[in-house]
């Protein structure tokens, strides 16, 4: 069992079938379920474990998406389609947000992720972008990377 409280407290949280899964052996592991039913959860529960466990954080890969999202991103790449859509990026000042990759619009065309689009946010949607960076921002703490 993880030995930091904070890890254990996030594999309790878990269902049976979830906790299996995110402290399946290192390796690669697929997790297929209906929307809702707690994959994203249980992929940042299994990255808690793993580095608690004594992984290299950097030798990490978690991808999380559907096959509709993936395809319109890499049309819009592949075609320089300049097309704005979500994605995580890696936030230098945009939004109020420094180094964290967060989830905003941005355009994907034939250099990649060309530009984050900054959209005015209400005061409600702003703070729960706050919230979302400084959890994200926590968990990072927490992990110590």
């Amino acid at each position: 069992m993880s030995s930091h409280p904070a890890v254990v407290e996030r594999l309790a949280k878990l269902q049976v079938d979830q906790r299996r899964a995110a402290t399946a052996p290192p390796g690669p592991v697929l997790c297929v379920a209906p929307a809702g039913s707690g994959k994203t959860t249980t992929l940042v529960a299994r990255i808690a474990w793993l580095v608690d466990e004594g992984a290299a954080p950097e030798t990490i890969c978690a991808i999380t998406f559907n096959k509709r999202a993936a395809v319109e991103m890499t049309e819009s790449i592949l075609k320089d389609k300049k097309k704005i859509l979500p994605c995580a990026a890696y936030l230098e000042g945009e939004y109020g947000v420094n180094g964290l990759y967060v989830g905003v619009p941005c355009k994907l065309g034939a250099r990649g992720l060309e530009q984050v689009i900054e959209i005015t946010l209400t005061a409600e949607e702003r703070i729960a972008l706050q919230k979302s960076a400084a959890a994200v921002q926590d968990l990072i703490d927490v992990l110590g990377i």
